[in-house]
């Protein structure tokens, strides 16, 4: 009825305890559980679409563009500071 340790005599006279746990104790375990049976369902459909991707080139990005970036916010915070 309750959650902890509870106790009886055995017929023998013997004491035993054991513990009763609460039925929210294995939320955790059902959550591990979910996702690991969520991970065994798609994992045929990644491995699908992953072995389809695998085709795409990579495309090297110029240096200059970041640089461009970083001179555009870097304006960007001067005249703001200057001027408003």
């Amino acid at each position: 009825r309750s959650a902890g340790w509870h106790s009886f005599i055995g017929s023998d006279g013997v004491v035993e305890n054991w513990y009763v746990f609460d039925k929210n104790d294995y939320r955790n375990l059902q959550s591990i559980q979910k996702a690991n049976s969520t991970l065994q369902h798609i994992k045929p459909v990644f491995n699908k679409t992953s072995a389809e991707g695998s085709t795409a080139e990579k495309v090297p990005v110029s240096k200059a563009y970041f640089f461009f970036l970083f001179l555009l916010g870097a304006g960007f915070l001067w005249i703001e500071k200057k001027f408003l």
